[in-house]
C-alpha cells in the first residue's frame, strides 16, 4: 500500500516522527494523510533508500522531531526496530504519543515499564481510525505541538533611485529636483515609521501584562514514582492561547525533594506535599502536589482534582448524636443504595429499610409485605424502582422489582433466586430497564432490556464479561458496563459490545486523556459524563462522540486505609479519604453528586 504524503525535508525541524510497523501500513497510512491535512509536517521511514545509513538517518529524524508518535501493535510490539526508536525517542527526550490498537497487548519488559507512565491513546475498539484521529487530534493540540509554519511571502524590492545623467539637458534640474525633494521627506518618514513602531511596542507591551497563565491540574495527588502530564497554557486578551514549555517557566519548590519536574510531566519523588509557583514574564500560577504511596505497594496512582471543590456533610451525625427531626441531624445506620426523582425527593436505602428525605425532613417508607427489603433502588422521573433483596417462600427463594409511585407500591417483575441475580439495573431516556443478569447455574452473564409497563417483554441483548457489576445508559441509548475484576468499562451500541476505557489487567488510579481505573464498582451517566466510584474514590470521564475522553476525580484520595470518625462536615475534595465498600452508591444531582458512606452511616454530597 502507498502513502500519498512523501516524508519531509528533517533539517528544518518542527515535524511528527511516526513509527509502526510496515505489516500495519493499512491502518497507518490512512492516519498519516489526516494528520498531514492538519498542516503537520511528518516524517516516516518510507523515504529511506536501501543503500543509504538508515540507522543514522533514522536517529537524526527522531531527535530533531516535535513529537514522537507510535502505534503499538502486536507486531509493533515484536518489531526490533520499532522497540529502539521508542527507546532512543526517551532517552533523547522527545514528547512521546503511543497510540494502543491491540487489545491484551504484550510489550517488552523494558519498553512497558518506560511507557506505563506516559499517557496514551487507547483505540481498540472497532472503529480504530476515528478513535485514533479524535484522539490524537486533541493531544496534538493539548501539547500545544505547531504545525507546519507557513513561509512569510517577501516582496521584491523597489528598484534604487536613477543617478542623474550628466548628458540628460534640461531634464537634468528637474531629476535632481525631485531626487531632492525625496531626500527631504525621509525625516518625516523615519519618524512617522517611529511612531508606529512605539504605538505596537506599547500595544505589545499592553497585550503581554494583560496576559495571564493557566496550569492543568492545578491539584494533584500522585504516588511516589509515578507521574502527570502537566500543561501551562498563555491566555492573550484577544482571546488566542499558546501552550509553553515547562522549561520556559521558573518554578519555585517550597520542597524540592518531593516532586520534580520533567518536561511535561511532573514527577513524584518521595512521601510529602509540595506548592509549586510557576512564573513567565509578568504572570504566575501556583500548583499544589501530594505524592503518596502507591497502594499494596504498587499500584500506581495519579489523581487531577478542581481546585477549590467542597464535600459537605447531607445526612447522618459526624459524631453520631441524637435523632433529630431534619435530615442534617438524622442519624443513619448503613446507608447504601441512593436515587434522586425528578421532583428532588431523595430516597435512601438504610440498612433494610428505606428513608425518603423530602422538604428537609426524613421519614421511613412502609411498603406491603414487609418482608421486602431494598437491595439497590433508582428511579425515573417520580417514581422509584426497588430491586428487592432475595426472600423465602414456601417454594423457594425469590427477588423482584418493585415500583413506588404516587399510588403506591406495586411489583412489576418476579424472578427465581437461587441462581440467578440482578447485579444492578437503571434507565435509558424513554424509560426502558436496561439490566446485568448473572446465571450462576449457566456460568454466564447477560445484558438484558425490559418494559417496565409489560414485564414480560424482556431482550437478551448480548453475553457480557463475567464480574460485570454496575451499567449506566448514556445519551445516545449506548449502555457502559464496568468490571471492577479486570479494571476496564465497555460499552454495548449498535448491537455490538466493544472497549471505551481503561485496560484489563492494567490495575491503577490514572487520571486523563487515557485513564486506568483500579476497581470501577459502581457508575453513572450524567451530561455527558460517565462517573465512577472506583475504590474508594468517585472519577468522572468526558464522554466525547461516544469515546472517552479526559478523566479526572471528583472526591477521594485514593487509598486502602481511612479514618472511620470524621470530625469535621466540610472537606476539600482532594482531602477527603472514604471508605472502601462494595456498598456505596451515588446519585448525580443539579447540586451536586450524593455518596452514601455506610461505615460512617454518613451521605455526603460533592458540590459541582
Amino acid at each position: 500500500m502507498e502513502c500519498n504524503v512523501a516524508p519531509c525535508d528533517i533539517s528544518d525541524g518542527g515535524y511528527l516522527y511516526i513509527s509502526y510497523a510496515h505489516s500495519d501500513n493499512k491502518l497507518v497510512y490512512p492516519v498519516i494523510e489526516t494528520i498531514d491535512g492538519w498542516g503537520y509536517k511528518l516524517w516516516y521511514d518510507g523515504g529511506i533508500g536501501i543503500s543509504e545509513n538508515w540507522t543514522d538517518e533514522i536517529a537524526n529524524a527522531i531527535v530533531g522531531s516535535s513529537a514522537f508518535i507510535v502505534f503499538l501493535t502486536e507486531n509493533s510490539a515484536a518489531s526490533q526496530y520499532v522497540q529502539e526508536e521508542i527507546l532512543f525517542a526517551l532517552e533523547s527526550k522527545i514528547k512521546i504519543i503511543p497510540i494502543y490498537i491491540d487489545e491484551d497487548l504484550k510489550l517488552p519488559p523494558g519498553v512497558k515499564m518506560r511507557l506505563q507512565s506516559i499517557q496514551g491513546i487507547m483505540a481498540t475498539s472497532q472503529d480504530k481510525r476515528k478513535v485514533i484521529e479524535n484522539r490524537l487530534n486533541d493531544t496534538l493540540n493539548r501539547l500545544g505541538i505547531p504545525t507546519a509554519a507557513r513561509a512569510p511571502e517577501i516582496l521584491p524590492s523597489p528598484p534604487p533611485d536613477e543617478p542623474a545623467d550628466a548628458d540628460a539637458g534640461a531634464d537634468a534640474p528637474a531629476k535632481t529636483t525631485q531626487s531632492k525633494a525625496k531626500f527631504n521627506m525621509m525625516p518625516f518618514v523615519a519618524a512617522a515609521f517611529a511612531a508606529v513602531i512605539l504605538i505596537a511596542a506599547g500595544f505589545i507591551y499592553a497585550q503581554n501584562a494583560s496576559a495571564t497563565l493557566e496550569v492543568r491540574p492545578q491539584v494533584v495527588t500522585i504516588s511516589l514514582g509515578s507521574s502527570s502530564d502537566l500543561v501551562v497554557e498563555r491566555h492573550m486578551p484577544n482571546g488566542s492561547s499558546t501552550v509553553l514549555e515547562n522549561s520556559q517557566i521558573r518554578w519555585d519548590f517550597s520542597a524540592e525533594d518531593v516532586v520534580r519536574i520533567d518536561g511535561n510531566r511532573i514527577s513524584g519523588m518521595s512521601v510529602g506535599e509540595a506548592e509549586l509557583t510557576g512564573r513567565y514574564r509578568s504572570s504566575s500560577i501556583s500548583l499544589s502536589v501530594r505524592v503518596v504511596e502507591p497502594i499494596d505497594g504498587m499500584v500506581d496512582i495519579s489523581q487531577r482534582y478542581i481546585p477549590g471543590r467542597m464535600v459537605t456533610l447531607f445526612a447522618g451525625e459526624v459524631a453520631r448524636g441524637s435523632l433529630g427531626n431534619t435530615h442534617e441531624a438524622d442519624e443513619l445506620v448503613s446507608p447504601e443504595g441512593i436515587s434522586v426523582t425528578d421532583d428532588g425527593t431523595v430516597y435512601i436505602a438504610d440498612a433494610g429499610l428505606l428513608m425518603r428525605i423530602k422538604d428537609g425532613y426524613t421519614e421511613i417508607v412502609n411498603f406491603e409485605p414487609s418482608y421486602l427489603t431494598p437491595d439497590i433502588i433508582r428511579s425515573f422521573k417520580n417514581d422509584l424502582y426497588i430491586l428487592t433483596k432475595p426472600w423465602q417462600d414456601d417454594d423457594g427463594y425469590y427477588f423482584g422489582i418493585i415500583r413506588l409511585g404516587a399510588h403506591g407500591a406495586e411489583g412489576i417483575h418476579i424472578s427465581e433466586a437461587d441462581y440467578i441475580s440482578v447485579e444492578d439495573f437503571t434507565f435509558s431516556r424513554d424509560g426502558l430497564i436496561f439490566y446485568i443478569l448473572r446465571n450462576d447455574g449457566l456460568g454466564i452473564t447477560y445484558l438484558n432490556s425490559m418494559n417496565p409497563n409489560d414485564p414480560d417483554d424482556i431482550v437478551t441483548l448480548c453475553e457480557i464479561p463475567s464480574g460485570t457489576s454496575s451499567l449506566a445508559v448514556g445519551d445516545r441509548g449506548e449502555v457502559y458496563l464496568a468490571n471492577p475484576d479486570t479494571g476496564a468499562i465497555c460499552v454495548w451500541r449498535d448491537g455490538e459490545l466493544g472497549y471505551f476505557a481503561g485496560v484489563e489487567g492494567e490495575k491503577a488510579f490514572i487520571d486523563g486523556i487515557a485513564p486506568l481505573f483500579y476497581m470501577p464498582q459502581n457508575i453513572s451517566f450524567s451530561d455527558g459524563f460517565l462517573y465512577v466510584w472506583d475504590f474508594n474514590v468517585l472519577r468522572r470521564v468526558a464522554v466525547s462522540d461516544g469515546f472517552a475522553d479526559e478523566c479526572i476525580t471528583i472526591a477521594g484520595e485514593a487509598s486502602p486505609t481511612f479514618d472511620l470518625d470524621v470530625w469535621d462536615d466540610a472537606l476539600l475534595a482532594e482531602d477527603i479519604i472514604f471508605p472502601n465498600s462494595m456498598l456505596m452508591d451515588f446519585a448525580v444531582t443539579e447540586d451536586g453528586v450524593l455518596i452514601t458512606d455506610p461505615k460512617r452511616g454518613l451521605v455526603w454530597l460533592v458540590e459541582h
